[in-house]
């Protein structure tokens, strides 16, 4: 039996793009008619092909698309895969390489993508002799899993070489174990060798990762997949392992692994599951920060920030870059002019959730504005602005946020001798669908400070379009109330 490999992930879009009509598009299949496959449409009706025999033995198949109006760009619409009308095509029976599979199930596939992994974990007796004594006297299985994979990120490096069968097939462990570099599959395959010698289980599993995300259709078996992790079992829990960063702590998977479907290659097949997601609260941005405010408008500040969750990965790569560049990536993210570093600090902390703590001193001169006596600030900084959203009510499409980030802010202000607030903006409260804003003041005489809580996040989730005007308000007064300022005046 012959096939096309092409068909193991053959999607037809003919309407790629944004603001471009379709007047007419064909796809045709010439095939022997014992080829067998599968297809779905999405987006649109079902499209049933027209089917003429062109021979004894032969098939071909017409599929059309026609009269598809443009579809316009509009802010936070939907991902491509929910608009565009598409058919994804998988076979049911296949030849890859020589490799024979089915895809008429999960179940089925999984066991071609355990042909292609089969034999490919005998690792040197020096390595295993290695791992023996590196878990010699360590009873807790988690730590063990911890140990291995530390050894595994230490030994090697990420480089993807894909030739042949080597997009889908991972190399011997042995040759990694070597050569000290692979790919996702290598390096997945790897790891799962090492815990093999523990006698700890694994499951090799692939997933779609990266932030073009495409929805996995549980009902539809087709090849979605991009990337290798591995999900290790223990007694009482799961793990989940990225084997291609060396710099990631064990048991995060980042952003883009977390909260999807994954395929697991288990001895029984394929089992489609979904990989855990983080609560927002996981995914904080939490500063603490003593700012004093002399009477000639300068400040010095000595700022604590907490990198959690996703925040932790968004900020990893600076952590590992020198002292100047660390410098200048902060003053342009802290948005105040005349700003001096006179001190910066990073730790790495990781447990029980990977995170980053900076500790910056500061000094920024001029930064408040005069109008005779009075003083005027912003009390809200060294926050990413939040941005306004232009409002349309004319909206075609439903809209997503993916709100992923929590801020907790706590500002303490040491207001200049002499001087006491003559204005306070009020406290502001927004508690809406799309998120949850409040901000709060809280002014002590005695001691001449000013206290400044702000929390802020935005949710995950679909929304209908007629709702985007009450999102763009919700974003234009947290815009306006993080820009409001403090007047101060002459006690």
């Amino acid at each position: 039996m012959i096939i096309l490999s092409f068909i193991l992930i053959f999607l037809w879009a003919p309407l790629d793009r944004k603001q471009v009509s379709l007047e007419k598009s064909v796809l045709e299949f010439n095939l022997n008619e014992d080829i067998q496959f599968s297809y779905k449409t999405y987006n649109y009706d079902d499209i049933e092909p027209e089917k003429e025999r062109i021979s004894r033995n032969r098939i071909k198949y017409r599929w059309t698309l026609d009269n598809i109006p443009a579809f316009v760009d509009e802010p936070y619409m939907p991902n491509w895969s929910h608009i565009i009308p598409y058919i994804r095509f998988s076979p049911k029976e296949f030849v890859y390489d020589g490799y024979k599979g089915n895809m008429e199930s999960w179940k089925k596939f999984g066991y071609w993508i355990n042909d292609l992994n089969a034999n490919r974990r005998d690792l040197p007796q020096e390595t295993v002799d290695q791992i023996k004594e590196l878990i010699h006297d360590v009873e807790d299985d988690r730590e063990k899993v911890r140990l291995i994979y530390n050894y595994m990120q230490s030994r090697t490096r990420y480089v993807s070489i894909q030739l042949g069968l080597g997009g889908l097939q991972p190399s011997e462990a042995a040759i990694v174990d070597k050569k000290g570099y692979g790919d996702c599959k290598d390096l997945t395959n790897y790891t799962q060798a090492l815990l093999d010698i523990a006698g700890i289980k694994s499951y090799y599993a692939l997933i779609r990762s990266g932030a073009d995300e495409i929805d996995v259709d549980p009902e539809f078996p087709y090849n979605y997949f991009n990337h290798a992790i591995l999900c290790v079992v223990l007694e009482d829990d799961t793990l989940w392992l990225e084997t291609t960063s060396s710099i990631v702590p064990y048991g995060y998977i980042g952003i883009n692994n977390s909260d999807r479907y994954v395929l697991l290659i288990t001895e029984q097949g394929g089992k489609l599951t979904k990989t855990p997601g983080y609560n927002i609260k996981d995914n904080e941005i939490k500063q603490y920060a003593n700012i004093s405010l002399s009477d000639q408008g300068n400040i010095s500040a000595n700022l604590n920030k907490q990198f959690s969750g996703f925040a932790f990965e968004e900020r990893l790569g600076i952590t590992l870059a020198g002292k100047q560049r660390q410098k200048d990536f902060l003053l342009n993210n802290i948005k105040v002019n005349n700003a001096e570093i006179v001190d910066l600090e990073y730790k790495e902390l990781f447990d029980p959730l990977p995170r980053i703590q900076k500790h910056i001193k500061l000094n920024a001169r001029n930064y408040v504005s005069r109008a005779g006596e009075r003083i005027f600030f912003r009390p809200v900084i060294f926050n990413k602005n939040v941005s306004v959203v232009p409002s349309t009510k004319e909206r075609v499409y439903d809209f997503e946020l993916d709100g992923y980030l929590y801020h907790n802010d706590s500002i303490v202000w040491s207001l200049p001798s002499g001087y006491k607030p003559g204005y306070i903006p009020e406290d502001a409260r927004l508690v809406t669908p799309f998120g949850s804003y409040h901000l709060n003041y809280d002014y002590n005489q005695k001691k001449g400070k000013l206290i400044v809580r702000r929390k802020y996040y935005e949710k995950t989730g679909k929304f209908d379009a007629e709702e985007f005007v009450k999102f763009a308000l919700f974003r234009r007064a947290i815009y306006q109330n993080d820009r409001n300022k403090i007047v101060l005046v002459q006690d």
